[in-house]
């Protein structure tokens, strides 16, 4: 695909082995976690034993959103029933274009009317249940290719939905610089942040059992850990993670050249994100004194 950097990452492909994964999920639901994704950089559908996984950490009722993402190449058959007939809570599909031309000009190798078809196979295995199944997320990401389909991406896929489902236009990403970018430039003043959307929320665990501090780590450079030599709250407070955050919190980003060149070590002052601030924070006193006809502040 044009925005994605899986066949350049310099790390080897492979599987997580199912008693590292068993492992995995036994470490993270006694500490708590709710969500867990079941795939880094890879296509879920290539696993072999996906719906295995899914129902063994099903069976802790503290992870309550199991959330896949696939391109829907490979759900023919009965997998687009066993997925509607699984456990799973989330299904992202990511489908990029609503018209063959674009589609397959970005998801170079898939064919469109396959995917389509594949889709509405899942969408009818879970109708044919009574809409019980996992819920679905239609999505495209905002980029230059995709900028005259988002409203008809938005307009096909809303007949679609049932409760709990969603339709997202996902913001572009460079992958920390791993790939050229094909976003829309905002305007405003460039600021640097520390990185609160992973370091102290989030841990990836890669097929191997490296341990990295987020998702955009592609080739596994900042490995804070090994799974299955250490436990996972080991890696948690261990010095390398420690570290990072330390670094992070002092926007010291010498010598870690994936987070200097992110998109979430940086943010844009603009009055477009001073005003959806101001509305996430304060829209309801905001709306509330709008309709009784009083100052806000």
């Amino acid at each position: 695909c044009l925005m994605c950097p899986t066949r350049s990452k310099a790390r080897a492909d492979g599987t997580m082995s199912m008693e590292l994964f068993q492992r995995a999920a036994d470490e993270i639901a006694a500490h708590g976690a709710e969500i867990v994704w079941l795939h880094a950089w890879g296509e879920p559908f290539v696993d072999a034993q996906l719906f295995e996984r899914i129902a063994y950490i099903k069976q802790y009722p503290s992870i309550r959103n199991v959330v896949i993402s696939t391109n829907a190449t490979l759900l023919r058959g009965e997998r687009a029933r066993r997925l509607a007939e699984s456990e799973l809570d989330t299904v992202v599909f990511s489908l990029d274009g609503v018209t063959a031309e674009t589609y397959e000009a970005i998801r170079r190798g898939a064919r469109f009317s396959v995917v389509l078809e594949n889709v509405r196979r899942f969408l009818e295995a879970r109708q044919a249940r009574g809409g019980r199944g996992p819920r679905a997320v239609f999505q495209i990401i905002a980029m230059r290719e995709t900028a005259r389909e988002i409203e008809a991406f938005r307009a096909y896929w809303r007949p679609f939905l049932q409760p709990g489902d969603h339709i997202h236009v996902k913001s572009f990403n460079t992958w920390a610089g791993k790939t050229a970018d094909r976003g829309f430039p905002e305007r405003g003043v460039d600021f640097r942040v520390p990185c609160t959307a992973f370091l102290w929320d989030a841990l990836t665990i890669l097929w191997n059992g490296d341990v990295v501090p987020c998702c955009f780590d592609v080739d596994g450079e900042l490995v804070i850990g090994r799974f299955g030599e250490q436990t996972l709250e080991e890696i948690w407070k261990g010095p390398a993670l420690m570290e990072l955050r330390r670094r992070h919190c002092r926007l010291d980003f010498r010598d870690v050249s994936l987070c200097a060149a992110c998109q979430h070590t940086h943010a844009r002052l603009n009055g477009a994100r001073i005003r959806n601030f101001l509305r996430a924070r304060l829209g309801r006193p905001m709306d509330a004194a709008a309709r009784e006809g009083r100052p806000a502040f």
